[in-house]
């Protein structure tokens, strides 16, 4: 069964052991902290959605934003990262996280290019 080393592995992550991502708001990253969302889900292992939170709150600044966004960026793998502020905000309820999906909508709906048939 592959229990075992799915779980050597998000040790490894949460010990900073081997670690093969970096902090940053990007799409691997969001594969990552998805993962341990999807984790946290079923076992509801608490260090599963502390490891997420602490990740994603290390991305913000002082001000309450994060900074690697750029609402002039027309990246999707940007909008990939931003689904992890759901499950944040739906448990937390901190606005910040409300805060940074709500500009990526404004951006999504306001100003993202859409090809004739409106898709992105």
């Amino acid at each position: 069964m592959l229990t075992p080393m799915v779980e050597r592995l998000k040790k490894q992550y949460l010990d900073g052991e081997n670690q093969w991502y970096s902090l940053r708001w990007h799409y691997i990253e969001s594969c990552i902290l998805k993962g341990y969302l999807d984790s946290y889900e079923q076992t509801g292992n608490e260090e599963d959605h502390q490891f997420v939170k602490q990740f994603i709150d290390r991305l913000y600044d002082e001000g309450g934003t994060i900074p690697e966004i750029d609402l002039d960026y027309f990246s999707i793998d940007q909008i990939r990262m931003a689904s992890i502020l759901f499950a944040l905000y739906a448990k937390e309820k901190d606005p910040k996280y409300k805060n940074v999906l709500d500009q990526l909508y404004t951006q999504l709906t306001t100003t993202y290019p859409r090809t004739e048939s409106g898709n992105f």
